[in-house]
């Protein structure tokens, strides 16, 4: 018996009981899938092997996929290994009945094909599985008729260095319109660890990521009859948080890697002992996703500096000067309102000076997000 065939480790598909799996997502029917969670818990290899290598096989080679990637650089080296998984571990051989057992990247597509001991071809499908493409190259895919796709993956759509492509969502929304030719059949998969709350993707399909909270599925309306779908994967009985001799769950990066706590980076805290209201000169606000952070201008030790702290509860004046995403210029209805900071604003001038000179403190981490998040607006 093979070891996929055992109903105590293996599902019917051969997923490992115990891993995550997109019954529950699927079940919504949704367009667009977001998956978030902690790094390792198998979102990557379930939807590639059970939403797109399982269909491709089980449509008789029709149902092609597009795997895609952020910066061409991640995708030289992501597109060597994708597949190990499933390659090495069998699965591929096991559920093609033994027709298959390897996946061959070649000239931007994989292919299935066999081969013997010697590492011999043996067989190869002369039809491509899967498309690379990359969000910084979008451009270069326009062209070709993508028919076959049936299913978009975006891997790692929340980058671990905080990095996006230049025009990011432009670019986004251009690839799914090159690949689906307005012929609204395809199924998208948007995948990520949660390394930040702080994501245009987010902005984009109107997410707060602050309310998300794991083991849940929230449904989104996109555009005129779309539907958006994403999962907070619950760690409990999908995957049991183990213990680990290298990881610490109680740091914010241990916790996103064993449990799928959010990640936040290092942000200075202001020192203790300081009076705040006695210290300010003035102050600014920024509204990012309907939160409220008040900017601080204040003197320590003789040198200017700004504490961002979080006033959710403020109730705004009109004469308060505040900058906002321009996806809420509609609804602010004060005269002092700007759209994100332009370098040829001299306050705004003067935050983003501070921040990149890190003169900067914070009341939380997660505000340093917020913060750094709206100046790369």
């Amino acid at each position: 018996m093979l070891d996929f065939d055992n109903r105590e480790l293996f599902d019917e598909k051969g997923s490992k009981l115990g891993f995550h799996t997109n019954d529950r997502i699927d079940s919504f029917n949704a367009d667009i899938n977001l998956i978030i969670g902690r790094r390792a818990n198998g979102k990557s290899y379930s939807t590639l092997a059970f939403n797109c290598i399982k269909d491709f096989i089980d449509s008789d080679y029709k149902s092609q996929f597009a795997y895609i990637r952020r910066f061409d650089s991640e995708m030289s080296i992501i597109r060597k290994y994708i597949f190990n998984g499933m390659v090495e571990n069998g699965w591929l051989e096991w559920y093609s009945k033994g027709k298959w057992n390897d996946i061959q990247y070649w000239q931007n597509c994989w292919y299935l094909r066999r081969i013997n001991r010697d590492g011999e071809v043996e067989e190869k499908l002369s039809r491509p599985m899967a498309f690379s493409f990359c969000i910084n190259t979008s451009g270069k895919a326009k062209g070709p008729d993508y028919v076959g796709i049936k299913t978009i993956v975006f891997d790692e759509f929340i980058p671990i260095n905080h990095t996006y492509a230049p025009h990011e969502i432009e670019n986004w929304q251009n690839l799914i319109s090159t690949i689906d030719r307005n012929r609204n059949n395809v199924k998208i998969y948007m995948i990520a660890n949660t390394v930040s709350k702080e994501c245009p993707h987010f902005d984009y399909y109107g997410i707060d990521p602050d309310v998300l909270e794991q083991g849940k599925i929230y449904i989104f309306k996109v555009g005129t009859k779309g539907k958006l779908a994403i999962e907070y994967c619950n760690d409990v009985g999908d995957v049991e948080t183990k213990e680990s001799v290298y990881f610490n769950l109680e740091d914010e990066v241990g916790s996103m890697i064993l449990g799928g706590g959010w990640q936040n980076r290092k942000f200075p805290a202001l020192p203790k002992n300081i009076d705040i209201d006695e210290q300010t000169i003035f102050s600014v606000y920024i509204m990012l996703r309907e939160k409220l952070i008040r900017a601080n201008f204040i003197v320590l030790n003789d040198v200017s500096t700004i504490y961002f702290e979080r006033v959710d509860d403020y109730k705004l004046d009109e004469d308060d000067l505040v900058y906002i995403d321009e996806e809420y210029t509609d609804s602010m209805l004060y005269k002092n309102v700007k759209v994100r900071f332009s370098p040829s604003d001299n306050i705004a001038r003067t935050v983003l000076k501070y921040l990149n000179d890190k003169r900067c403190f914070y009341d939380s981490d997660d505000t340093g997000e917020k913060v750094a998040y709206f100046a790369s607006l």
